[in-house]
């Protein structure tokens, strides 16, 4: 049976930060994210470049208002986990980067959906701009990968601009494929662009 559907298991749990080093020799810890992280976690969005933005709008914050607008989007994912997964099969996991001063640098999370025998997740990541270039992006996405085979997906997928090159290698590399092109299927600031549909299956 599928363990994330099982009624004996109603969240993960992580019993530790992981420690990693970045390829400047920077260290950074992992770990899932929490309520307490949520303002942390905002605030990281709200700091992010135009630049980076056009490739993570998944969860945009541009001003106040947009803080407060998607701070209460994932209370909302986190609080509703467990009754989402004993009724509907849903849960939203997160894992957050840290840095040596607690600040979010980077932010990765799998939207689980379970139907009985069958699991899935849609994936979205984003890394601050001042540590792009520097591996974050490969460790946030083998972590989160890891819990995907824990917890027995069946399939990951996600969406990604086909402009984004560096992205869709690093996705190339851990078994992704590219399923689909969506044509002008994505709006950023009055530009439309192409998106690549891409999967990874595990079982």
């Amino acid at each position: 049976m599928n363990p994330f559907i099982s009624s004996e298991k109603k969240e993960v749990k992580e019993k530790r930060p992981k420690t990693i080093t970045l390829k400047d020799r920077t260290t950074v810890s992992l770990r899932l994210l929490t309520i307490g992280d949520l303002g942390k976690l905002c605030r990281m969005l709200w700091s992010l470049t135009d630049k980076t933005r056009v490739f993570f709008h998944d969860f945009v914050v541009l001003n106040f208002s947009t803080f407060l607008s998607n701070y209460f989007k994932f209370l909302l994912r986190l609080l509703l986990n467990s009754l989402e997964y004993r009724r509907h099969g849903s849960y939203f996991l997160g894992v957050i980067a840290l840095n040596n001063h607690k600040k979010v640098i980077g932010f990765v999370y799998l939207g689980i959906k379970s139907y009985g025998f069958f699991a899935y997740a849609n994936y979205g990541i984003v890394v601050h701009d001042d540590y792009q270039g520097k591996g974050l992006g490969d460790v946030l996405t083998s972590h989160i990968l890891e819990y995907g085979k824990k917890l027995e997906l069946n399939k990951i997928t996600l969406t990604v601009l086909t402009a984004n090159e560096k992205a869709i290698q690093l996705y190339k590399k851990y078994g992704f494929v590219i399923e689909g092109l969506h044509k002008r299927t994505d709006v950023w600031k009055d530009k439309v662009f192409d998106v690549y549909y891409m999967a990874l299956h595990l079982k």
